[in-house]
């Protein structure tokens, strides 16, 4: 009985941490994400994640390279600034970087209910509520041009389900 009662523990304070997000897990952060303009009206959950440091011994490697290597997926980079301006960027890898769309709207993260909106011209413009959270620790090795890169992150990932 024990056992059963420490299990159900620990699934209820799994599932209220994801519960209890501030306005500042957002404010002045970028957060990466997948999705393209034609598949977000379709989808009911979205995942973005935010990368919260990198160890490697190459100088060169920014967020941006560490979230395309991570995901392998044309990105979009959901940038939330002060005064919930909002600017998502479509990402471009090219052989000499990366080239950015952008549009530009604004965000707002109600904390009591856990919801986060996006109001921007294209991509983003709904309601979607927080419905889980985790922090992993992420190794990769991999190859760019003739370079062998190697890193580790520690990424933040977000599920949001969209309110109809």
């Amino acid at each position: 009985m024990k056992g059963i009662f420490i299990l159900i523990l620990f699934s209820y304070l799994s599932i209220s941490y994801s519960q209890n997000l501030k306005k500042e897990i957002f404010e002045e952060t970028n957060w990466f994400t997948g999705i393209d303009s034609i598949n977000v009206a379709k989808k009911d959950t979205i995942t973005i994640f935010k990368i919260k440091n990198i160890e490697t011994k190459n100088e060169r490697l920014t967020e941006y390279y560490v979230a395309y290597f991570y995901s392998k997926l044309n990105l979009r980079v959901i940038k939330f600034q002060k005064e919930n301006d909002l600017q998502v960027q479509k990402l471009h890898l090219l052989q000499c970087g990366f080239i950015f769309d952008d549009s530009y709207g604004k965000w707002n993260f109600d904390e009591k209910n856990q919801i986060l909106t996006f109001n921007s011209e294209g991509m983003l413009n709904s309601s979607y509520r927080i419905i889980a959270r985790k922090d992993e620790r992420v190794n990769i090795e991999t190859e760019f041009k003739t370079d062998k890169i190697i890193f580790a992150t520690d990424l933040e990932t977000i599920i949001l389900m969209r309110l109809k």
